[in-house]
């Protein structure tokens, strides 16, 4: 779909007015983060960029979001969960690398939600979005390891202020480029997502102060993640323990490519190593159940990433 701007406007707002009711200003927004929506043939990066008359606006219909009402896990009982610990309010998975968490707009069978839905119907009402069912955090696509999942809309409430409040403990074991000099450290790098790339995210290194008066724009988040080596391995790796305060998107593997030491295979934040997948694994997690009982689980590392361990040797 192709329209020519007859009045200048913001692109969100054109796009509304020419799209017409089905397609929201937060749909127009994603469709711009997953590059559906072009400016005189270059992709736009933001929702707010000025548009001039006579300029092209080009919507790539195949590649903009679905509508929310289409976008729901399908069912996908042929991929199977490993769940690690189950009772009445929660279940804790322990999800493979190479399965997305929850469907997108262009990538809706095989996920992990898929999977829950075929073997626990009730749970597709869970939560605040048909999406993710009963999902209260995130792993990335090809980040291995420990999920917790809600099996009802109390526990869903419960479970989630402690993610909100930063009271879960998550350790990840991550396989990196090159030896940190320093064996520990915190890492404090606020972050916002590129400008350039709508899939990844980049580090804010000096944010004012609060107080100071300064604004921040709101895709600012401050992040912060811990990290400990455990081994290295010369000069060319080493195996980190992390410990995430905060949750943001990508928050490990951003920050660890900003102190110079990229996850090893993540080519997305500059990795040179090549392997199937980035060596990341969510080993460790520990929160407060419903019952008000404490659980702690672990994960050992998936044969892959201790195939690469065994290599280096």
């Amino acid at each position: 779909m192709k329209f020519t701007v007859e009045k200048p406007s913001r692109l969100d707002v054109f796009l509304v007015d020419a799209l017409g009711t089905d397609y929201s200003r937060h749909r127009i927004k994603k469709g711009i983060e997953e590059g559906a929506i072009l400016v005189n043939g270059i992709k736009a990066v933001k929702a707010g960029i000025k548009v001039k008359v006579g300029d092209t606006v080009a919507v790539v219909k195949d590649k903009m979001p679905r509508h929310p009402d289409d976008v729901l896990p399908i069912p996908a009982p042929s991929l199977g969960l490993n769940v690690v610990y189950e009772d009445a309010d929660c279940l804790v998975v322990d999800k493979p690398a190479g399965v997305l968490t929850h469907p997108t707009a262009t990538r809706l069978q095989n996920t992990l939600a898929g999977a829950l839905i075929a073997r626990y119907p009730s749970i597709a009402t869970v939560g605040e979005d048909p999406m993710r069912p009963g999902i209260v955090h995130r792993l990335d696509e090809d980040t291995s390891g420990l999920l917790v999942v809600a099996k009802t809309q109390k526990a869903f409430e419960f479970l989630k202020r402690q993610f909100m409040g930063r009271t879960v403990r998550k350790i990840y074991l991550a396989l990196v480029d090159g030896n940190p000099a320093q064996k520990e450290g915190v890492i404090e790098y606020a972050i916002r997502p590129s400008t350039t790339n709508p899939a990844k995210r980049v580090v804010v290194k000096h944010v004012p102060p609060r107080g100071s008066g300064i604004p921040i724009k709101s895709s600012v988040r401050e992040a912060e993640t811990r990290y400990r080596v455990m081994e290295s391995f010369g000069n060319r790796f080493a195996l980190l323990e992390l410990h995430p305060k905060t949750g943001r998107t990508h928050q490990i593997r951003v920050h660890l490519a900003a102190i110079g030491h990229p996850v090893v295979g993540d080519t997305l934040y500059g990795s040179k190593t090549r392997v199937p997948r980035h060596l990341l694994h969510a080993s460790h997690l520990e929160f407060e159940r419903p019952n008000h009982k404490i659980l702690k689980l672990e994960s050992p590392l998936p044969k892959d990433f201790r195939a690469f361990l065994n290599k280096l040797k």
